[in-house]
């Protein structure tokens, strides 16, 4: 009998299920005992809980949200709600109940999957919409494992992925299901030890689903903590750190079980979320080995720029984020749209195969960043001659100062270098007067305690007095949005006066 070829993605991540078998697919550390999940506890779930979707009346031209946090079962709930045809929308923890409420009204959704612990969050989300609720852990369907007819397409809308959020409430990005991949393309992944300790809701959870199907393993961490991480590495002979946030990267870089942690397994260490500074790049190199590379993306363009870690083994590349990746097209442009000079500061336009139609229900803000199929990124930045990209920052965070305009990341660079600074963040601020002016929130290095005049100073040596903040606040950690992200704006409004 002749066994038909899958046709997307969803197939092909089943039928891998059922060839590894027994295999362990993902290992859950929690803090606790570890839980292992097999291949074929995967495969087994998803049908399961493919036909509690039915049951529950789901189906093609559905929208389902899966709020269920970093968990075996988040993986299983997307490759379910695709079998019947539906549309899926990864909710990552963090969100306020009004703000998920505003999401899951924007996005037309029509089922929210939960679980017992964030049940309460999804119903003050839910209100009075015409949302069904189903908590996962409750339905008291027949546990039915029997395969189904897989009923998403090429090409049907398979997921929506949620921006950052970093300019207000997060916009829906559409995804259509993809075809399989050739297998030559999963071969370098079969063997792969993965190490997840971001959301499964962003690129990491991405990734993980790729690790899948060729048939590797995923060690599952909810949330992130750096003694666990380090121990994990070495218990697990993990082969793969991604995504790393430049914060998480500099939790790793000072924790005192790094020196005598056996990292040897990895094979690749690889940044996301936001530009690392040069000087933790510089360690992380001279720690792990030329492993370390870093992409430049955003959920509407995915993959902008990237550099390679034969490329961020030369100290003077680490400022950057890397060259154009493969099928994209950079444009840097001034406010009159025209191109600016290779060295000068222009605003970043991206166009290439993987830019979004739009925003899923916001017509308005599709307008706003789509032009002749260009997508406008928000961020500002410089080509050098041969192409790398340097980002300077956001053009809603550019501080207009009174003598200088002020790009953020190039003033955090400047601290990171500073000996007894371990990360920093510079935001706008504004005085009783309402005139503009630069801040910084500084987390010190373990055991260190610079004073605020004398990071002042730092910049100022460094940059000139004019873009030096003109107050520093130490900190214990800096607020991130749920993808990792710094959120200055939280950072505004807890210090402006």
């Amino acid at each position: 009998m002749t066994v038909a070829s899958p046709r997307t993605v969803v197939e092909q991540t089943l039928d891998a299920f059922a060839e590894h078998g027994d295999r362990v697919a993902v290992r859950l550390d929690a803090g606790g005992e570890p839980v292992d999940w097999t291949y074929r506890d995967l495969r087994d779930r998803v049908w399961r809980e493919a036909r509690r979707l039915e049951g529950l009346g789901a189906g093609p031209g559905d929208t389902v949200a899966v709020v269920t946090g970093d968990d075996p079962l988040t993986f299983v709930l997307r490759w379910a709600v695709n079998v019947v045809g539906a549309t899926w929308v990864n909710v990552a923890d963090g969100y306020a109940a009004d703000t998920l409420g505003r999401i899951l009204d924007t996005l037309g959704v029509d089922l929210v999957l939960t679980d017992t612990g964030r049940s309460a969050l999804c119903r003050d989300a839910v209100g009075a919409r015409s949302v069904a609720l189903a908590d996962v852990e409750e339905l008291a369907a027949p546990a039915d494992a029997t395969p189904l007819p897989v009923r998403i397409g090429p090409g049907d809308l398979a997921s929506i992925s949620l921006t950052s959020g970093s300019t207000g409430t997060p916009k829906g990005v559409p995804r259509r299901a993809a075809p399989p991949s050739p297998p030559d393309a999963l071969a370098e992944w079969r063997d792969v030890v993965h190490l997840l300790c971001t959301p499964v809701a962003h690129v990491g959870g991405t990734a993980a689903t790729v690790v899948l199907r060729a048939g590797g393993r995923v060690v599952l961490q909810p949330g992130f903590d750096a003694a666990r991480v380090l121990a994990a590495v070495e218990r697990e002979r993990a082969t793969l750190l991604m995504p790393l946030f430049p914060r998480q990267l500099v939790a790793l870089l000072d924790h005192p079980d790094l020196p005598r942690t056996d990292t040897a397994s990895l094979r690749s260490l690889r940044l996301g979320g936001s530009p690392a500074s040069a000087t933790r790049i510089g360690e992380a190199v001279e720690r792990f080995g030329p492993i370390v590379s870093q992409v430049y993306g955003t959920i509407e363009a995915t993959n902008i720029a990237t550099i390679s870690a034969e490329e961020l083994a030369r100290p003077e590349l680490r400022g950057t984020v890397g060259r154009a990746a493969p099928g994209v097209e950079l444009s840097l442009r001034d406010a009159d749209d025209a191109e600016v000079p290779v060295g000068e500061v222009g605003e970043i336009w991206v166009r290439g195969p993987a830019v979004m139609p739009g925003y899923v229900g916001a017509p308005d803000d599709t307008a706003a960043v789509l032009r002749d199929g260009w997508l406008w990124t928000g961020d500002l930045g410089r080509l050098d001659g041969a192409g790398y990209l340097t980002l300077v920052g956001r053009t809603k965070e550019l501080i207009y100062g009174e003598r200088a305009r002020i790009h953020p990341p190039d003033i955090e660079e400047v601290l990171a270098e500073h000996p007894a600074v371990a990360s920093a963040a510079v935001f706008a601020t504004r005085d009783r007067d309402g005139v503009e002016a630069a801040a910084a929130a500084v987390v010190p290095r373990r055991g260190r305690a610079p004073s605020a005049a004398e990071l002042v100073d730092w910049v100022a040596a460094r940059r000139g007095s004019r873009v030096a903040p003109s107050v520093v606040h130490l900190v214990d950690d800096l607020p991130t949005l749920v993808g990792g992200k710094v959120d200055r704006r939280a950072l505004r409004e807890r210090y402006s006066p």
